[in-house]
């Protein structure tokens, strides 16, 4: 059983109890990295998540290569591993558990939230453990080709 199912069948028993229906209290930033650049949350135009979110999706920050993967555990709760690596090293990773939420995604603290946009995943992570992943930037990451 890989980590990603592992995660997501522990999760199983959080979703059936947390009550995510709303925004969490953690402000999250109005600033998106892409790539390189630094471009304003409100510049991106906000979409529904796509039916079938499941998948592999990509981002670079610098030399870096981000990728998340998600799995879907049932209508509304997701298993997510986020993999972050600088060229030649070994990945960082994270594993979260997350459910629908008004405009995405939400792990239960708030502190790590999908939303979809026009060119792609906008991720935030408020406290990624890994010097590549910034906590104070949303990730645009597009789907893997």
């Amino acid at each position: 059983m890989t980590r990603l199912a592992r995660a997501l069948l522990v999760g199983l028993a959080f979703v059936a109890h947390a009550a995510c229906s709303e925004p969490h209290s953690i402000p999250a930033p109005n600033r998106v990295l892409t790539g390189t650049d630094v471009m304003t949350l409100s510049s991106f135009r906000r979409t529904d998540l796509p039916a079938d979110l499941t998948g592999t999706y990509v981002a670079e920050t610098g030399g870096a290569l981000l990728t998340i993967q998600i799995a879907e555990g049932s209508a509304s709760a997701f298993g997510l591993e986020r993999r972050a690596a600088e060229p030649g090293e070994s990945p960082d990773v994270a594993t979260y558990r997350a459910l629908r939420v008004a405009g995405g995604l939400s792990n239960a603290a708030g502190s790590f939230r999908v939303v979809a946009s026009d060119e792609g995943l906008l991720v935030w992570e408020a406290d990624p453990e890994s010097a590549v992943v910034p906590a104070d930037f949303w990730v645009l990451y597009r789907p893997e080709r």
